[in-house]
């Protein structure tokens, strides 16, 4: 099998549909491997869900103030 890499080297294309079995492969480990963190925001949660998370991590002494890139306290479009 060619290496897909040296396929296409600069990432130009995608290749998913031509290696499926790879993609299943790297999905399977990566749905395996993921763990989110206590305090992430995900972006199918309620406002509800969010703001309870938000709290207790206020609670334990592990709120921090969102940044962006290169901390960033405001999103720069704003």
């Amino acid at each position: 099998m060619i290496n897909i890499i040296e396929e296409d080297i600069d990432c130009s294309r995608d290749l998913a549909n031509k290696y499926p079995d790879q993609v299943n492969k790297v999905d399977s480990i990566m749905t395996e491997a993921h763990e989110d963190h206590p305090w992430y925001y995900n972006p199918g949660m309620s406002q509800e869900a969010w703001q309870a998370r938000k709290e207790k991590a206020k609670q334990l002494n592990q709120l921090r103030e969102s940044t962006f890139a290169n901390g960033i306290q405001e999103a720069p479009w704003k």
